[in-house]
């Protein structure tokens, strides 16, 4: 069994939080309903919950800058979901991602999600 790194969480800001979802908002198309309605949330722990669901999410698409990735992991920390480690790379055009990413949005989910669940079925 792997040994699992203990993180040590510091809660961020809500002015820290707002930023990092108006990253997601501006950037990540499939998810920026649902960090709107993070933004929204008046209890900061069910919005940092929210956030680090979103960022993990975010982290793991192709459109953030390396600036966006930093500004993100600054807030939430390093997103480390041991249940999903493996990362496949996928080479698509700039129309095939467009598509991908709108039927993802059309689904509610996330990109990551979407995949797993078109390839695997429902349970993925």
């Amino acid at each position: 069994m792997a040994a699992h790194k203990m993180l040590q969480f510091v809660m961020p800001t809500r002015e820290q939080m707002t930023s990092a979802l108006d990253i997601i908002i501006g950037k990540v198309p499939s998810l920026a309903g649902e960090a709107m309605k993070a933004k929204g949330r008046r209890d900061e722990i069910l919005m940092a919950k929210a956030l680090n669901r979103l960022a993990a999410a975010a982290l793991g698409t192709s459109v953030l800058t390396p600036a966006d990735r930093k500004r993100l992991i600054a807030v939430c920390g390093e997103v480390e979901d041991d249940s999903y480690s493996f990362m496949l790379r996928v080479r698509l055009s700039r129309l095939q991602e467009r598509i991908l990413n709108e039927k993802a949005s059309e689904k509610g989910m996330d990109l990551s999600k979407y995949v797993r669940t078109t390839l695997f079925g429902e349970d993925a």
